[in-house]
C-alpha cells in the first residue's frame, strides 16, 4: 500500500476522533463501515471520490494542489537541514513561514513531516529557554499514534526526536539508547550514530562511544553536516578524556579545533575546559590551570550558559587548591557563589549545590580534604551525581572521595567505589 494511502487514512482517522464522531456516522451514505475502517487503517487505495465525501463531511478542506504542496515540501527539507546544521535562526524562520501555512499542512499528505518539524522546533527551543516539559513529551510521544502511517524516513526522524528528548530533557538515558537502537535499526545515518554516540558515553560505556562516534563522524562528514560531526568530535574526545587516555584526547580536540576554523562557532573555550577537567582528573594540576585558564579568557567572547561557567569556576578553584594556591583557590569560590546568587531564579541539581557547599568549605573555611566533614559532603555529593549527572560527574567526585577516604585509611570503602566507578570501564571497554 503506498503511503500516500496511508496518510489519507491517516487523517480521516484523526479528524473523526477530534470530533467525536463514530465510524457509522462519517460513512453514511458514503461507504460501509468495514471499508471506511480499511481506510483509515491504509489498506486500500480510496477513490479520490470517496475521499472528498468523507472530508466534505469532516468539514476538512483537502489539500492536494501539486504546485503548493511542492512548494511546502520543499520548505520542510530546507528546514530539517537546517535543523541538522544547527542554523537555529534559519530553522525559526523557516518554522514561521511553514505556520502561515498550518492549516493547509496539517490537512496534507505532509501532515506528519510538519509535526515531526513542529517537535523539533520545539525540542531544541526549550534546550535554549524555560518550556512546559509535559506539553513537549505530549506532542514529541504523541507521533507515535501516527507510526503505522509513517514512512521509514518519518520513523527513523521520530525515534530520533524521542531519543533526545529523554536525554537532553529528561534525562533518561536507557529509554534515549532505546530510541536511538530503534532508529539505527531503520537507517545508520549519521546522525542516529551521533546520538548512540552521546547516549553511551552518558551511560559511561566510553569504548562503544568511541566507536560510534568514529563512524559518526565518517558519515556526518560525508553528508556535509560539518558542525555535527565537529560535535561528535567532542563527545569522543571527552570518552578518551574520562578513561585518562590523554595523548588521544588531544588528538581529537585538536581535530576539533582545526575544523571549527571552518565556521563561524568559535569553540575554543568548550575545548580548553574540557582538556582542563580532563589535566585535573589526573592531578595534573598546571596543566589543569593553564587550560582552564585560557578557557576563562574565551567564555568572555562566547558567551557560555549559566552551568559552563558553574563548572569552570569549580574546577579553577580546585585547580588552585591543588597548586596550593588559597588566595586563588577562595576568589574563584567567591566568584562562583556570586554566579549562584545573580541566578537564583535558575533550579540546579542537588548535585550542583552539594558541589558548592564542598568548596566553601575546602577552599574558604580550609576544611582539609580528608577531614571526616569533606568526607560526608563527598559521599553526598558522589550518590547525587549517580542521580542527576552523567557517569563523567560520577567519576570526577568519586576520584575526590576515594582519595579523602584513603587519607584516612578508609581503604575498604575506597576499594568499592573505584569499582563501581571502574568496573563499568572494563565491560564497556571490550573489544
Amino acid at each position: 500500500m503506498d503511503n500516500q494511502s496511508m496518510m489519507m487514512g491517516m487523517l480521516i482517522k484523526k479528524y473523526r476522533l477530534e470530533q467525536n464522531m463514530s465510524q457509522e456516522a462519517l460513512c453514511q451514505g458514503i461507504c460501509a463501515v468495514s471499508y471506511l475502517s480499511k481506510i483509515e487503517k491504509g489498506s486500500v487505495n480510496c477513490s479520490q471520490e470517496i475521499l472528498h465525501q468523507l472530508m466534505e463531511v469532516l468539514g476538512i478542506d483537502l489539500n492536494r494542489n501539486p504546485e503548493e504542496l511542492s512548494e511546502q515540501r520543499e520548505g520542510l527539507d530546507q528546514f530539517f537541514r537546517n535543523m541538522f546544521l544547527y542554523n537555529l535562526q534559519e530553522m525559526d524562520r523557516l518554522i514561521s513561514q511553514l505556520n502561515e501555512s498550518k492549516e493547509m499542512l496539517q490537512h496534507s499528505s505532509l501532515a506528519v513531516d510538519y509535526m515531526l518539524a513542529t517537535g523539533f522546533h520545539q525540542h531544541v527551543g526549550a534546550l535554549h529557554r524555560e518550556s512546559d516539559l509535559e506539553e513537549l513529551g505530549s506532542l514529541v510521544y504523541g507521533l507515535l499514534d501516527y507510526e503505522r502511517y509513517m514512512s521509514p524516513h518519518q520513523t527513523h526522524l521520530t525515534h530520533y526526536l524521542i531519543g533526545h528528548f529523554e536525554m537532553l530533557h529528561k534525562g533518561d538515558y536507557q529509554k534515549a539508547l532505546s530510541q536511538f537502537q530503534r532508529g539505527a535499526r531503520i537507517k545508520r545515518d549519521g546522525i542516529i550514530l551521533e546520538g548512540l554516540a552521546s547516549v553511551h558515553y552518558t551511560l559511561g560505556n566510553y569504548a562503544e562511544s568511541i566507536r560510534l562516534g568514529d563512524l559518526a563522524f565518517q558519515q556526518l562528514m560525508e553528508e556535509g553536516y560539518l558542525e555535527r560531526a565537529i560535535g561528535v568530535c567532542f563527545v569522543i574526545a571527552a570518552a578518551y578524556a574520562n578513561v585518562r587516555d590523554i595523548d588521544n584526547m588531544l588528538v581529537y580536540y585538536r581535530r576539533l579545533l582545526t575544523l571549527s576554523e571552518k565556521t563561524d562557532n568559535s569553540r575554543r573555550g568548550g575545548v580548553h575546559y574540557n582538556i582542563g577537567a580532563a589535566y585535573l582528573a589526573v592531578r595534573k594540576f598546571e596543566q589543569a590551570k593553564n587550560n582552564l585558564e585560557k578557557a576563562y579568557h574565551y567564555y568572555k567572547e562566547e558567551e557560555p550558559s549559566y552551568y559552563d561557567k558553574f563548572y569552570l569556576l569549580q574546577k579553577l578553584a580546585l585547580a588552585s587548591h591543588g597548586l596550593g594556591e588559597p588566595v586563588q583557590a577562595e576568589g574563584y569560590t567567591g566568584e562562583l557563589q556570586k554566579l549562584v546568587r545573580d541566578n537564583s531564579e535558575r533550579s540546579i541539581g542537588a548535585s550542583m549545590e552539594t558541589s558548592l557547599e564542598w568548596l566553601i568549605q575546602l577552599c574558604i573555611k580550609k576544611v582539609p580534604l580528608k577531614s571526616p566533614y569533606s568526607i560526608d559532603i563527598l559521599r553526598r555529593l558522589y550518590k547525587q551525581a549517580k542521580k542527576d549527572s552523567h557517569h563523567g560527574f560520577r567519576t570526577f567526585y568519586g576520584d575526590y572521595l576515594i582519595e579523602a577516604l584513603k587519607a584516612q585509611h578508609k581503604y575498604k570503602e575506597a576499594l568499592q567505589i573505584t569499582e563501581e566507578i571502574f568496573a563499568q570501564w572494563k565491560v564497556s571497554s571490550k573489544p
